[in-house]
């Protein structure tokens, strides 16, 4: 075979010229035969009368832009010509050995559908242009596997154990912002100095491709949402500073009410705020919290309710790269069970005590999800209660009493609530 002169070297396209025999056995029903000397692709094709799926046929017949390798260096261009015109076909394809000889991609393939087209003509093809060059994973990885111990070692030592465990829950955000700031890519190449700062410094959240992407006319916040958002930090900052005072002669107790005060104050109403402010301003985000109290499932409390940044980051880190080796349930475990090492590093290192609690806690609600697609889907009621259940009644041992006590009591004291 000859190679070909310039797909290949100008776009790193992966094909050489070949040479193949067409042999269209029925022009009317567009079966035929495609013969090379190593292998053969016999079809039978013909009309399509079945309900077509016509979001699917455009994103697979559509495609006007192009990315490949030259060498070792991506690279992206831009295709121009009219849209297709198609027919649909039903295809059966009775022998495929010349697809597995253009590579292993074959064994995994599937046919989807299948179109006819007459061609089109004035197809222009742009210039090819490198992409952003890929970060090395040393730099975008090693902020979080070497800051938050050497942060614990550091810092148990010289501050009070709730100075720790803020400082410890900062490293280990700031570690992950910088890690998904690495990974943005070409948005990260295209966006400014000050935006950059506002992902790393001012937004909670760890979708980066919606803090980095360009400004839109995003649909702005109602009045009541609003409301809604100013009243969850003040309704929190109500338990933490008035009503966890009423019970300082039981510290326990005291501590849990703060907690919860806390966590409206923070996660539920400042973050809220500002990703109002943020789309307001242009930016395509989202709240962190999204009403986890209307979780009708495990799955969907922890999937799409409770901390969208730490799930989007648990996903990236964990889940998508271990999931092709270890199956669905086994990438399942190890995600909550290394969100559980996480939780220890804030909770129990600088508490000192209940050690493995939180990790037990979230081998628990791995184990819950599993658990619940055993329930039957038309058992609202009891997927509900079961949720409800899984989530809420272990959290005693997510935040043990040595955090309580040892860390956020110390804490609420120091800030005057107590």
């Amino acid at each position: 075979m000859d190679s070909e002169p310039l797909g290949p070297p100008l776009y790193g396209l992966p094909y050489r010229l070949g040479r193949l025999d067409y042999d269209i056995e029925d022009p009317a029903d567009l079966s035929g035969t495609v013969r090379s000397a190593t292998g053969t692709l016999h079809f039978r094709a013909r009309r399509s009368f079945a309900d077509v799926d016509d979001a699917l046929s455009d994103f697979l017949v559509e495609r006007y832009t192009a990315f490949t390798l030259r060498g070792r260096t991506p690279m992206r261009f831009r295709i121009d010509h009219e849209p297709w015109v198609t027919v649909p076909l039903d295809v059966d394809v009775e022998d495929d050995s010349l697809l597995h000889k253009t590579g292993n991609w074959t064994r995994r393939a599937c046919l989807v559908c299948g179109h006819h087209s007459p061609g089109l003509r004035d197809v222009q093809i742009g210039r090819a242009c490198k992409l952003c060059a890929m970060p090395n994973p040393l730099a975008r990885w090693t902020p979080l596997l070497l800051l938050p111990p050497l942060a614990g070692l550091a810092l148990l030592t010289r501050l009070p154990a709730w100075a720790c465990m803020w400082a410890m829950a900062y490293v280990i955000f700031f570690s992950c912002k910088w890690a998904t700031l690495l990974g943005a890519g070409e948005a990260l190449r295209r966006t400014s100095f000050a935006r950059m700062l506002a992902y790393l410094f001012a937004w909670p959240g760890m979708d980066v491709g919606a803090f980095l992407g360009e400004r839109t006319s995003v649909t702005r916040a109602r009045t009541r949402e609003w409301v809604a958002a100013i009243a969850k930090p003040a309704s929190g900052g109500i338990l933490l500073f008035a009503a966890a005072r009423k019970f300082a002669d039981v510290p326990l107790l005291a501590g849990w009410i703060g907690m919860i005060g806390a966590i409206l104050l923070l996660h539920f109403g400042l973050f809220h705020l500002l990703a109002l402010v943020f789309r307001r301003a242009g930016l395509d985000v989202a709240p962190i919290m999204n009403a986890p109290l209307r979780a009708r499932s495990v799955a969907e409390f922890w999937g799409t309710r409770w901390n969208l940044g730490f799930h989007e980051l648990a996903n990236q880190l964990v889940f998508r790269p271990t999931v092709a080796h270890l199956g669905v349930a086994g990438a399942l475990m190890l995600t909550f069970f290394a969100s559980g090492l996480v939780h220890e590093l804030v909770i129990t290192v600088p508490a000192r005590g209940g050690y493995g609690l939180p990790t037990l806690y979230f081998v628990l609600q791995g184990l819950g999800v599993l658990i619940e697609r055993r329930i039957p889907r038309r058992l609202r009621v009891a997927r509900r209660a079961f949720a409800l259940a899984i989530v809420g009644l272990p959290a005693f041992i997510l935040f043990p009493p040595p955090f309580v006590l040892n860390v956020f009591v110390p804490f609420m004291r120091a800030i005057g609530a107590m």
